[in-house]
This record gives C-alpha cells, sequence and structure tokens, in this order.
C-alpha cells in the first residue's frame, strides 16, 4: 500500500467513526433534552445543536479528525507503530484542542473578571470538556487504529 492509499484509507475510517459515535451522542441528547417538555425541547435541542458555536465545534472536530486520521495511517501502515500509542497521541490531541475551543468560548461569553476566576474556568470548562471528549474520542480511535492494522 503507498503512503497515499494509507492516508485515504485512514482518513476513510477515522471519519465514518466519528460520524457513528456522533450520531449516536447527538441522539442521546435528543432523547434526554425531549423527555419531560417534547416540544419545547426539541426546540431548546435544534437551537443548541445548530448554534455557531456548536457548527464551529463540528467542523473542528471533523477537520482535525481528517487531518490526524490521515497522519495515524501513515504511522501504522507504513511505519508500524504501534496501535494503541497512536490512538492514544490523537485521542488525547483532539480532546485538548476541542477543551481549549470550548473553555475560549466560555471566556468569550462570560468573561473573565480576575485570576481566581481563570481556575474556576479550568476546574469547570477544561477539564470536563477534555475528559469528556477523550471518552467519547478514544474508542473511534481505538476501532480505527486496529483496523488500519488489519490492512497491513
Amino acid at each position: 500500500m503507498t503512503i497515499q492509499e494509507a492516508r485515504k484509507h485512514s482518513q476513510r475510517l477515522v471519519l465514518k467513526g466519528t460520524s457513528v459515535i456522533l450520531a449516536i451522542l447527538i441522539f442521546m441528547l435528543l432523547l434526554g433534552e425531549t423527555r419531560g417538555n417534547f416540544a419545547n425541547g426539541i426546540l431548546f435541542f435544534l437551537a443548541g445543536l445548530f448554534s455557531l458555536y456548536s457548527i464551529i465545534g463540528f467542523i473542528l472536530l471533523f477537520t482535525l479528525s481528517a487531518f490526524w486520521g490521515r497522519k495515524a495511517g501513515e504511522e501504522i501502515i507504513i511505519e508500524k507503530k504501534g496501535v494503541f500509542v497512536v490512538a492514544a497521541k490523537y485521542a488525547i490531541l483532539i480532546s485538548l484542542t476541542i477543551a481549549v475551543y470550548v473553555t475560549i468560548v466560555a471566556v468569550l461569553n462570560r468573561g473573565l473578571y480576575g485570576t481566581a476566576e481563570v481556575g474556576s474556568l479550568i476546574t469547570k470548562s477544561f477539564l470536563p470538556m477534555s475528559l469528556k471528549t477523550l471518552l467519547f474520542v478514544f474508542p473511534v480511535w481505538t476501532w480505527a487504529t486496529n483496523r488500519m492494522k488489519k490492512q497491513v
């Protein structure tokens, strides 16, 4: 397999896994949001899903997945690196990038009024988002890198 084929194949695998997991998570959020009052729940859900910040977050997630998916394919298929190490590396990179984006959005929406709020912002926004994103992204990367390894 050539480098270009490895990159293209691995990019497809990562984007497919990201799409499936994201669709499952969006459906679970929809169920949770519409449990009480369905009409209001669906309106609030759609407003949040199609907000500018959410759309930028989705674009960021898929762009990073596509870019680093190509790199991961090259590392696993061509350079024969370990599957778990590559999956962990790129899952952590994506999680930290998304968490930084969410933290920047939180700062822009609320603003910072002192150093005490920086610590609060890190514990209330950055750390939970990075861990939640890592729990979402790591299984995708583990699945995709295992599939890439089978192509060798």
